[in-house]
């Protein structure tokens, strides 16, 4: 079973495969939107490389823990930020990685100034 939301420039992927969370992203790169991801956890890990995400096409990934900032992301190589930077990040769209805890991300969004 596989679900995507998409609220309010959050996007969200629920799904074994990653596969219509996917679909969803590529659209929005080949539409020109800039999308940012949040979480630098092992799941999002694995669904960025598993769908050949690179840095060229996400600018930063933002997560709440210190001591993963100014590290990359195994494998994709992203560049991991605090979520203050999201006001300059100037991204359309936001990947959630951790949707388990997606409406907390959004809050804490919202509360960093993100309207995507």
């Amino acid at each position: 079973m596989r679900r995507r939301i998409l609220t309010a420039g959050f996007l969200t992927w629920i799904s074994i495969s990653g596969a219509a969370g996917a679909d969803r992203y590529f659209r929005l790169s080949r539409d020109g939107k800039t999308v940012g991801a949040y979480g630098a956890g092992a799941k999002g890990n694995v669904l960025l490389n598993a769908c050949g995400i690179t840095a060229a096409e996400v600018p930063v990934v933002l997560d709440d823990n210190p001591a993963k900032w100014g590290l990359l992301t195994p494998g994709a190589r992203l560049r991991i930020a605090p979520v203050r930077e999201l006001s300059r990040a100037r991204v359309d769209a936001l990947l959630l990685l951790a949707w388990n805890i997606a409406p907390e991300i959004i809050k804490r969004c919202r509360s960093a100034g993100y309207r995507g």
